[in-house]
């Protein structure tokens, strides 16, 4: 069987294809530089999306092997367009690669293998980006409204400290009123106001 993959693995060997050849069982190795630049060069997927518009809007069908309702075992992928497959699902011949086996999947994991597959066509893989898209320009409408309350929230702080500090102001000027004995009404409230207008200049 094959070595499960080591967690110290980088993202570029993460994203190496290696399949054997059905004739000469070599195995093929398919360069991942374009593919990480192309997902790297974009928090959009951009990349993802090109391939998917490019295929088109269509699904995908898994065949008959995910089915234990149906007699037919085959383990292919079909799309909408065509009756031959784009894609054939390998199951566990019981042989190992040195016997001239395949070392493919078991059967149960090649069933879901060819479910995941179909179910993740062009127009499933478009839906989910736009459906990410929405999503990230909902939450920033979102952060721009909290953004925006926040401001509002200072300014009402910065008025409530003015109207405190004015309120003080106040029940101080109130307080040395109570406490003046040669306060007698209006007459003394205009000497005040004057008082405070020659202070000021």
């Amino acid at each position: 069987m094959t070595a499960p993959m080591p967690e110290t693995m980088s993202p570029r060997e993460k994203v190496v294809v290696k399949q054997p050849c059905d004739h000469c069982q070599r195995m093929t190795v398919v360069d991942p530089a374009p593919i990480l630049a192309a997902l790297a060069s974009s928090g959009d997927h951009a990349e993802l999306a090109r391939l998917a518009e490019a295929i088109g809007p269509v699904e995908w069908h898994p065949g008959h092997l995910c089915r234990d309702d149906h007699p037919c075992d085959c383990a292919y992928v079909f799309d909408d367009g065509h009756a031959g497959a784009i894609a054939t699902v390998h199951v566990n011949d019981g042989l190992s690669i040195s016997e001239g086996g395949n070392d493919a999947p078991e059967p149960e994991l090649a069933k879901l293998h060819q479910a995941f597959i179909a179910a993740a066509n062009p127009a499933t893989i478009l839906a989910l980006i736009a459906e990410n898209a929405a999503l990230r320009a909902q939450h920033e409408a979102d952060m721009a409204e909290v953004a925006l309350a926040g401001q509002n929230l200072q300014s009402q702080r910065l008025a409530l400290t003015e109207a405190e500090r004015k309120l003080a102001k106040a029940d101080r000027l109130l307080e040395r009123i109570a406490n003046d004995p040669t306060w007698d009404g209006p007459s003394s409230a205009r000497l005040y106001l004057l008082s405070k207008e020659a202070e000021r200049g």
